[in-house]
This record gives C-alpha cells, structure tokens and sequence, in this order.
C-alpha cells in the first residue's frame, strides 16, 4: 500500500513538472533587433531607438551599443513603428512592421546626416 501511494505520488510530482515546463516554453512575445547605420555603412553607436505599439501606444526606449545595435525583447503581437535618432543626423520612421507570436524581427536603420 505504502509502495502503491509512493508511486502515485511520483507520478503526480513527473506530470506537475513536465506541465510547467510545457506552459513556460510557449512564447507569447516577439523580439526586434537591428543595427543603426550612416549612409556610409559605418555604425552609429548611442542611438535613440523608440518602438511605438500602434494599437496599444506602448512606446519602449532603447540605446544602440558600440557596434550600433539594439534588441528589444518582450514585444507584444501587433503592429509597429520604430524611429531612430542621434545628434547631427536626421530622425528616421520605419512604419508597418508586424510582429507575430515567438517573432524575431530584424530592422536595420539608416540615420541620414543632418
């Protein structure tokens, strides 16, 4: 009986598990990354890239690293515009960007000089 009730609890304790590890693997947020870059090609490192959700409004504010680039994370399904932005260039919109489900979006930016 003792054996029987052992078991049964180890099977419980294997289903609880292998639920958890099902329900926190399925993604429900995408990801955007890119590289901010001058006409040239050269990157441009401290850029200001802002990605606006269209249908919610939520706006996330990142900084290009030393290599030009950004990854923003945690995205939510739905439609977006991304801006890029540093001193001594002009401010660049990249509009109609969709982003599904377990998404990883690559938007690459060109700040023009100005």
């Amino acid at each position: 009986m003792v054996l029987r009730l052992g078991c049964s609890m180890f099977r419980l304790a294997v289903l609880l598990y292998l639920t958890a590890i099902i329900a926190f693997s399925q993604a429900t947020t995408a990801i955007m990354q890119g590289v901010v870059r001058d006409p040239t090609g050269a990157v441009v490192p401290g850029s200001a890239v802002t990605i606006t959700n269209l249908e919610t409004r939520v706006t996330s504010k990142w900084m290009t690293g030393p290599q030009g680039n950004f990854v923003a994370l945690f995205l939510q399904p739905g439609e977006y515009e991304v801006t890029a932005e540093k001193q001594g260039f002009k401010k660049t919109v990249r509009r109609g960007i969709t982003l599904f489900v377990a998404d990883t979006a690559r938007i690459d930016l060109t700040l023009e000089v100005g």
